[in-house]
C-alpha cells in the first residue's frame, strides 16, 4: 500500500479499537504487546510508527493473517527496527530522515 492510502487510512480508521491502554503507546497482537509510536514528523503531521517485528507477524504468503492484521497495517505508517522504536524521538526522526526517502 503506497504512503498517500496509508495516510488516508489512518484518518479514518479508530484508533481505540487498535490501542490498548491510555497511552496508546502499544499494541496487542497474537498475545504479545508491541509498542509503537506516535510522533510529529515533518509534513505527514502525527504518524504512528511500529516495529519491524510486528510487521513480520500480520502477513503470511503475501496476504494479511487476519482483519486485525490488516487494520493495524492500515494504521502504523512506517515500520522501523526493533532497537529504534523506543529511542527519544528526535533520533526516530533522524533514522527516518536517513532511511525513508
Amino acid at each position: 500500500m503506497n504512503i498517500f492510502k496509508k495516510l488516508f487510512f489512518i484518518i479514518n480508521i479508530k484508533f481505540k479499537d487498535l490501542f490498548n491502554n491510555k497511552n496508546n503507546n502499544y499494541i496487542c497482537f497474537k498475545n504479545k504487546k508491541f509498542n509503537i509510536r506516535k510522533i510529529n514528523y515533518k509534513g505527514y503531521g502525527d504518524i504512528i510508527l511500529g516495529p519491524e517485528k510486528l510487521s513480520n507477524l500480520l502477513i503470511y504468503n503475501n496476504d494479511y493473517i487476519n482483519e486485525e492484521a490488516r487494520k493495524i497495517d492500515d494504521t502504523i505508517l512506517f515500520y522501523v527496527p526493533d532497537n529504534i522504536i523506543d529511542l527519544p524521538e528526535e533520533n526516530i526522526i533522524n533514522y527516518l530522515d536517513n532511511n525513508l526517502f
